[in-house]
């Protein structure tokens, strides 16, 4: 509680956050392994079951991997992806 009788808290950096040594008590994160074979952290699913674990089973696709889908479905040719 501050001075002027309101409630307040330190905002943290998504870096501090993850950095926190009570998200990775509560397993929060997960590593997840890239289409490039380098691991990137996740935030784990939410919902912990007692016997039935829950897992990311998909790798994260690496930056850019579907840029010429979505150029395509925006009307993007091959010349003027080119270009860019």
């Amino acid at each position: 509680m501050g001075g002027a009788g309101i409630t307040i808290a330190k905002v943290n950096t998504l870096a501090e956050t993850m950095a926190d040594p009570h998200v990775a008590a509560r397993g929060m994160l997960t590593d997840a392994k890239l289409e490039d074979g380098s691991i990137a952290p996740l935030v784990s699913p939410p919902v912990k079951f007692s016997r039935t674990p829950t897992t990311i089973r998909m790798a994260a696709p690496a930056l850019g991997a579907h840029n010429i889908e979505v150029l395509d479905e925006l009307g993007y040719d091959a010349e003027r992806r080119a270009r860019l």
